[in-house]
């Protein structure tokens, strides 16, 4: 007689392991569980019976039974940026690596978005989530979640009641600000971001910072959204608008820059020549550009790892502070910065002078 399957997927069910072991179901999800009051040698035939049979147990109802979970969320916003997925990925590998999986779920601009996710993630009864949504909200639905069940924020803080691993972004926009500024130039433009990202607000204002600091006029300032096509019309734009206006350019991002540099190589403006860009990110590639882009390193991979690193502190420890972790921005200097082909005199910054010595052309 041809045995029964899990339907629709030609696995065994627990019905089936049980008549072959000649033990009731209950007696196998106990041996599976590891649960007491189970005799050693019944426990061990099961589990032989279990791989003879390719048995693969309902890890939803073993956490339904147990009250347990070896499940983590992560609620994230516009996945299609290779942030928020490098991000997911590292997540994903140290999750893995202490025995958890994952459970992704990517919303929209929305509070209730955001408030759905944490219902669809609390009904896998996870342990913890992650909230990887950098935009300028209502903090306080944070605060919500985390009375919930234990939650970490990436780049955002909302005060020591939720654990938090957060970018110093505008100390980066401060840093390519004072390398440009060294360098000699004293009209620099502005490519952001959407002005509804955390990032974005955050840098403009470190830009802004600076330039004062300097006695400066802040440049032509522009927004679009993080990919190369907002960097190519950006670029269009700024040229037909602006042009004459600036002898530096910063990007919100890497891609963007890559937009921007094949919209300058069309007008045949020599970067960095004639404009020097630096942009934010730091991607594997932005090395290997020509020429080479000066960015502010932003290691999206280590907001994942720090993530769970705080998420499992939270855990194991309950009751003690709830970590708030900072990312120190990298400012690499490459090919894509020089003095303007009229210099001043470049100013001098002491803070963190060191950075901006010579071209580093590694990744």
């Amino acid at each position: 007689m041809q045995r029964r399957k899990r339907a629709g997927t030609g696995v065994p069910t627990i019905a089936e392991v049980a008549a072959r072991a000649g033990v009731s179901a209950q007696t196998v999800s106990r041996a599976l569980l590891s649960r007491p009051r189970i005799n050693e040698k019944t426990r061990e035939r099961i589990l032989s019976l279990v791989r003879e049979m390719g048995y693969l147990p309902n890890r939803n109802a073993q956490s339904l039974a147990s009250a347990k979970s070896n499940l983590i969320g992560l609620i994230t916003h516009s996945l299609a940026n290779i942030g928020p997925t490098q991000t997911l990925v590292r997540l994903e590998e140290a999750a893995k690596a202490r025995g958890y999986s994952v459970i992704v779920v990517d919303v929209d601009e929305t509070l209730q978005s955001i408030r759905d996710a944490v219902d669809q993630l609390c009904a896998y009864r996870v342990l913890g989530i992650q909230v990887n949504f950098p935009l300028r909200i209502d903090f306080g639905i944070f605060r919500e979640i985390g009375r919930k069940v234990p939650t970490v924020l990436h780049d955002v803080r909302v005060g020591p009641e939720v654990g938090s691993v957060v970018f110093r972004h505008r100390v980066g926009a401060e840093r390519l600000t004072e390398h440009l500024i060294g360098l000699g130039h004293e009209r620099i433009a502005y490519l952001g971001g959407p002005k509804t990202w955390i990032v974005e607000h955050e840098r403009r204002q470190g830009w802004l910072k600076v330039l004062r600091r300097a006695g400066l006029t802040p440049g032509p300032v522009l927004h679009d959204d993080w990919t190369g096509g907002a960097g190519y019309s950006q670029a269009e734009k700024l040229l037909r608008q602006h042009s004459g206006q600036f002898t530096a350019v910063m990007i919100g991002s890497d891609m963007a820059a890559v937009g921007l540099l094949r919209a300058f190589t069309e007008a045949g403006i020599r970067v960095p020549a004639e404009i020097s860009i630096g942009s934010f990110g730091d991607l594997p590639w932005a090395s290997l550009l020509t020429p080479s882009l000066t960015t502010v390193r932003q290691d999206f991979a280590q907001v994942g790892l720090s993530g769970f690193g705080c998420l499992m502190n939270l855990l194991e420890n309950p009751g003690s502070p709830l970590p708030q972790i900072e990312l120190e921005p990298e400012l690499k200097i490459r090919e894509s910065t020089a003095p303007p082909a009229s210099a001043p005199t470049g100013r001098r910054f002491k803070k963190n002078a060191t950075r901006a010595r010579g071209v580093d052309p590694r990744p």
